[in-house]
Order: structure tokens, then sequence, then C-alpha cells
């Protein structure tokens, strides 16, 4: 409570609670409750997807709904995080945002910037005239993957430490200065290993930790969202099953064509490792543009 009280002096955009507070936790819970009641930029979070106990954490109790968002993330089946939750239903089957998208969603407010639907997309959603790519079930590398929800593949920032982050002490003993924070988005999280609320991420390069804390996944979420509306960075995509065969199709019609006008061996042996080599480039380019494309099987061809 100390600590939202004093953030608000700082004037920030949008202040995000990545902690549960479902349950009275004392000493402070009724300073805590009169706090979110004064604090309108808070979002607060809750879980609405069962968990592997089978249960759901709700949001606190005091606060609307306009100020809740859930914190549930869809993990692959290697145990890697690779795309964001950003709306799904509960389990009333009420539509439900996202922490990182309602915060976005605050943040962009001020700047007169509203989320909208996607004509001809239910479940599309857009800040002007960037629309957050939607995650499908058989995007990139995916097969038959769970799209339920509006999701969306996470462009992580691959920056060491791409974020500032700042104790709750230095907040409190008013070190930290004010232009640091006004205007911004803040996030108040907990980066300790024993609250188990972290996952390990090859796309994120950590200099003494292999650890991402959840707070710091929900950053990346929100920075991907902003700056795209704002900045115009890449959103990732994939094209349609049907331009990824013609794609896979096309590379293979070129290496038959190949080997029926070489007839050296080392010549057409050089041939194929020029246009691999042409092909590796090629789609890494596309991926810097923000296309993910199939390199596997036309590279095997």
């Amino acid at each position: 409570a100390s600590l939202l009280r004093e953030l608000q002096t700082y004037q920030p955009a949008a202040i995000g609670l990545d902690i549960y507070r479902d349950l009275p936790v004392e000493p402070g819970h009724t300073e805590l409750i009169s706090t979110f009641k004064d604090i309108k930029n808070l979002i607060a979070i809750e879980q609405i997807l069962p968990g592997s106990g089978g249960k759901t954490v709700n949001p606190p109790p005091s606060l609307p709904k306009s100020q809740i968002g859930f914190a549930d993330i869809i993990l692959d089946e290697d145990g890697k995080l690779r795309r964001s939750l950003l709306a799904a239903s509960d389990l009333q089957d009420d539509w439900r945002f996202s922490l990182p998208l309602k915060l976005a969603e605050k943040y962009l407010e001020n700047k007169r910037i509203s989320l909208e639907n996607v004509e001809g997309d239910d479940y599309g959603m857009r800040f002007s005239s960037t629309e957050l790519v939607r995650f499908q079930p058989n995007s990139g590398s995916y097969i038959n993957a769970d799209a339920g929800g509006t999701q969306m593949l996470i462009n992580f920032r691959s920056h060491h430490q791409p974020f500032e982050i700042v104790s709750l002490t230095d907040i409190l003993d008013k070190k930290v200065k004010a232009d640091r924070i006004r205007n911004k988005i803040v996030l108040i999280g907990i980066t300790s290993p024993s609250v188990k609320d972290y996952l390990t991420s090859a796309a994120v390069k950590r200099e003494h930790s292999a650890f991402i804390y959840g707070v710091e996944i929900q950053a990346h979420i929100i920075s991907q969202i902003i700056s795209a509306v704002e900045d115009d960075r890449v959103l990732l995509k994939s094209w349609s099953e049907s331009w990824e065969y013609l794609w896979i199709i096309t590379w293979g019609l070129i290496i038959l064509a190949l080997g029926r006008i070489i007839t050296s061996p080392l010549k057409l042996l050089l041939s194929v490792i020029s246009i691999n080599l042409l092909l590796l480039a090629l789609c890494y380019l596309l991926l810097i543009f923000g296309w993910w494309i199939p390199v596997v099987p036309p590279f095997l061809i």
C-alpha cells in the first residue's frame, strides 16, 4: 500500500500489480483495500484458467473488472514460452483481457489510441491502424496448436537488461527520480527464485541468471505491443499454409532442375551448398522483417 501511494505521486501512466492478492494478508489489508480504491490507473491480476492443481485465482475483491487483467500463460510442449495469451474466456464464459493488454490499453488511451476489433475477425484486435497479428493453429512451425482465445507470438527483446528495475526500498526512500517513472508503465512483481514465478528462455540473454521472471515476461509483451503501435516494431507473422507449400515445392523444383542441367557431381554439390546458403540468408532476412518462413523442409530437399 505504501509503495502504491508513493508511486502515484510520480504520476505514472499505469501501474501493474503482478502479485496475487485474492486473500487478505495482514498486517495492512485494510490500508491496501483503501489504496486500491483510490488508484484508478492500477491493474491487478487474476488467473482465469485452471493451473496444474485445477484451480484458478480470484482478483482482489475490491477492484472493478476494468482494473483486472489475467496473468495466465501458455507453454509449448517443450516447456518454452513463445506466445502470449492476450484475451480468453474464463470458466464463466466471460471474455477477459490479460495484464499486458490492459496496461498497454491504459497507456495508449492517454495518447488517444483505443483498442478496437478487427473487421471480419471476432478475435482480432488492433490499436489504430496496428493490428496485433493473431496466432493461428499452424503459424510458423506449429501444427494443429491450441490457438484458443486471442494469442500473439512473443518477440522478446534480446538485450540482457531491456527494462529498468528498481527496488521497493529505493522507491520508499525516494532515491528514484520522478522523470524515470512519470508517464511510464510501472510493473510491480517479485524477482526471487523462491516464489517459483519464472521460466528459462534461450530468447533472452542473461549475464548472471538463466531465469526470466513472470513480471519480466509481462514487460516484454507490453513493450512489444506499445512499440508496434508507436515505433512500427515488427510483429511476428507467417504465411498461410498454401503459400508455405508453394515455397517448399518451388525450392524442390529448383533443385530438380539443377540435377538435370548440371552433370558434374562437384559442380552440383557446390550449387546445392550455394543455394542452401542463399536459402538460410533469405529466411533470416525475412525473420528480421517479422516473417517466420519454413527453412528446414526446403533445406532438406
